[in-house]
């Protein structure tokens, strides 16, 4: 998950994240509030257990939590950059190219996790893999064994334990700007006013 909420938290737009149960749904979000609590107010839910009043209100999050069949058909979320299927293995292409097809806006990013050592997981992505390679502008895949994805999150939690936080330094009426601007080797946050 470190590994994840780095690469979309500076990301302008929304991350729309996949996961199969309501209670894993519960745990995801109690984990990332958790650990980034600069999150704590982004982070929403849109699921059955979501009462009804608070359902469009979740999917103004900057990440939203939601199943397949919660977040199908006729659901639109404006501002969606990012879609993540994390915890849902299906093997419908039908499917998967209709949770790429949520991500309507230009400079999308559509990232499925596959952990190799759960067969069933790894055949229902290969069985998708051509339906996504037909529907994406191009795809690539990110491959790491334990050791490697271990290495990788130390370096990002070691870099991140180094930076102040971007959130929690910011007045009322800034947010953080749409882009991030590459200067050398550092990313620099740009804040905004409004």
């Amino acid at each position: 998950m470190h590994y994840l909420i780095n690469k979309i938290m500076y990301i302008s737009g929304k991350t729309l994240i996949y996961i199969g149960t309501n209670s894993a749904i519960t745990f995801v979000k109690d984990w990332i509030t958790e650990n980034y609590p600069e999150l704590r107010t982004k982070v929403g839910v849109f699921t059955s257990i979501t009462p009804p009043e608070e359902k469009r209100e979740q999917l103004d999050k900057k990440i939203i939590l939601s199943t397949t069949k919660s977040c199908g058909a006729a659901i639109d979320i404006y501002g969606l950059k990012v879609g993540i299927i994390l915890d849902e293995p299906f093997k419908s292409e039908i499917l998967a190219v209709q949770a790429m097809g949520r991500l309507r806006a230009e400079d999308t990013r559509f990232i499925e996790c596959v952990d190799k050592g759960f067969r069933p997981c790894f055949a229902y992505y290969q069985h998708k893999r051509e339906a996504i390679e037909k529907h994406a502008r191009s795809m690539h895949e990110v491959r790491m064994n334990s050791y490697e994805l271990r290495e990788t999150v130390g370096r990002m939690l070691e870099e991140r334990s180094k930076r102040k936080n971007p959130f929690m330094y910011l007045n009322p009426g800034e947010r953080i700007a749409p882009f991030m601007r590459e200067e050398g080797a550092k990313w620099t946050d740009c804040i905004v006013k409004e």
